[in-house]
C-alpha cells in the first residue's frame, strides 16, 4: 500500500450500488469517514438507527459502525471519503472533544446546495492533485504534490465538521420493537461473527429467549437468525480472501476456527463445496 493509498483508502463515486444494498459495510477500527448524497434518495441503516437521506445529506461515521442501504432510488449516488482516525483527529485539533463526540449520537445532517458546492470543490481539487502525483515522473516534485494532497485532506476534514455543525440533524425513522431487535442483531453479528456464531449468544445479548428471538428475526427478514449469521460470516471471510496479504491459516485464526481444516469445512459447506483456495483463485 502506497502512502497515497493510505491517505485516501476510499474516495470514489459509488456506482455499483448492488454491493452496498445487498450487503453491509463495517467501518474498520482505525477509520473515520463521510458519505455525501449527490443524487436520489435512500433509507440507510447506520448502527441501530435508520435514516431517510436525500440529495446533499451528509453522514459522518466512526469506527465499528455498520452501514447498510435498505432501499434506494434508481438514481441514488454518493461520494465517500475515508481517513485514518489519527490523521482526522490531528486535523481537528481545534475542534472540541464534545463536538467530535456528537458525531456518535447524530450521524446524519441535511446540508444545502451551497455546502455541497464547498465540499465538491475541495474533492475535485484533491482528485486533480492526486492525478498529477500519478503522472509526475519527477520524485521530488511528486513529493511536493503529495504534501499538498495531505494538507488538502486536512482542510477537507475541517470543512466536513464545519458543514456538519452548520446543518440541521436528520431525525432517525421510528422503528417497531421487532425492527429494533432485528437491527441490533444484524449490527451485532457484523461486530462479533469472528468469535460468536450461535443464535443463543445474540438472543442473550438482547435478554430474549432464543425461540422468541428467532421468530422476530424471521418475521422481519424472512430468513432464520442462524442463516443470517452464516451469510454475514461468509461475507467477512470472503473480504479476507480478497486480501492477498493474508494466508488461509491467518484467515482461519482471524475468524477463530480451531484450525485451517475446520475453516475449510465451514467454507465448503456454505459455498456449494468450493474450497477457500479455489474461491481465491477464481477472484
Amino acid at each position: 500500500m502506497t502512502e497515497m493509498d493510505y491517505i485516501f483508502k476510499r474516495m470514489m463515486n459509488i456506482t455499483d450500488r448492488k454491493a452496498l444494498v445487498e450487503g453491509a459495510y463495517v467501518v474498520p477500527q482505525d477509520t473515520f469517514g463521510a458519505i455525501i448524497c449527490t443524487a436520489g434518495e435512500a433509507e440507510v441503516s447506520i448502527g441501530e438507527k435508520v435514516y431517510r437521506i436525500g440529495k446533499h445529506a451528509l453522514i459522518l461515521y466512526v469506527p465499528f459502525t455498520v452501514i447498510r442501504v435498505l432501499n434506494c432510488s434508481e438514481d441514488w449516488n454518493v461520494e465517500m471519503f475515508e481517513e485514518n482516525i489519527d490523521f482526522v483527529f490531528s486535523s481537528l485539533s481545534n475542534v472540541s472533544v464534545r463536538k467530535r463526540q456528537a458525531v456518535r449520537t447524530v450521524s446524519c445532517v441535511m446540508a444545502t446546495a451551497a455546502h455541497y458546492a464547498r465540499l465538491n470543490q475541495l474533492l475535485c481539487i484533491i482528485r486533480q492533485r492526486e492525478e498529477l502525483v500519478r503522472e509526475n515522473p519527477n520524485e521530488e516534485q511528486a513529493e511536493i504534490l503529495r504534501d499538498i494532497v495531505r494538507r488538502l485532506a486536512q482542510v477537507l476534514c475541517i470543512e466536513l465538521m464545519e458543514v456538519y455543525f452548520e446543518c440541521v440533524p436528520i431525525e432517525d425513522l421510528p422503528l417497531s420493537k421487532d425492527a429494533q431487535i432485528y437491527n441490533r442483531f444484524i449490527t451485532s453479528v457484523f461486530r462479533h461473527c469472528h468469535t460468536e456464531r450461535t443464535v443463543n449468544f445474540y438472543a442473550a445479548e438482547q435478554h430474549l429467549s432464543p425461540g422468541y428471538f428467532s421468530v422476530v428475526v424471521r418475521r422481519q427478514s424472512g430468513q432464520a437468525a442462524l442463516k443470517w449469521i452464516e451469510i454475514i460470516t461468509m461475507s467477512k471471510i470472503k473480504q479476507y480472501l480478497r486480501r492477498p496479504d493474508l494466508s488461509l491459516k491467518e484467515i482461519a485464526e482471524l475468524m477463530n476456527f480451531s484450525d485451517q481444516s475446520a475453516f475449510g469445512r465451514f467454507f465448503r459447506q456454505h459455498e456449494n463445496g468450493t474450497a477457500p483456495s479455489e474461491f481465491r483463485k477464481g477472484l
